[in-house]
């Protein structure tokens, strides 16, 4: 059994979902390729996270993440893990996706309110 099938192993046991699973053997096998055979350390796995973040939004980053430390403390790796991306919630939206008061009413109208 190559470590990977023991990774996904383990998820099955520790009973994550299909959806889960699945993500988690996707992450790590990427990861895993774009190692091409070198030994997992906190720099090479710095420099994955800092190439992800030039290509993705950082809650797909952060999800890319969970999958590789997840791989990480399984292999015996735990202290190549590295940290999410902080992501900073917007506290109001957008003027272009709030409500016009014809809309509203319209909404409430069609609610069966008014």
């Amino acid at each position: 059994m190559n470590e990977l099938q023991a990774f996904e192993k383990h998820l099955r046991e520790n009973e994550k979902s299909p959806a889960t699973i699945e993500k988690y053997l996707c992450d790590a096998c990427a990861f895993l390729c774009w190692l091409d055979g070198r030994e997992p350390t906190k720099e090479l796995t710095v420099c994955y996270k800092e190439g992800l973040t030039e290509r993705y939004e950082a809650a797909s980053v952060n999800s890319m993440l969970a999958g590789i430390n997840s791989y990480l403390s399984f292999s015996g790796r735990a202290d190549c893990r590295v940290k999410p991306l902080r992501v900073q919630r917007t506290l109001f939206g957008s003027e272009e996706r709030e409500l016009s008061r014809e809309e509203y009413a319209r909404l409430v109208r069609a609610a069966g309110g008014g």
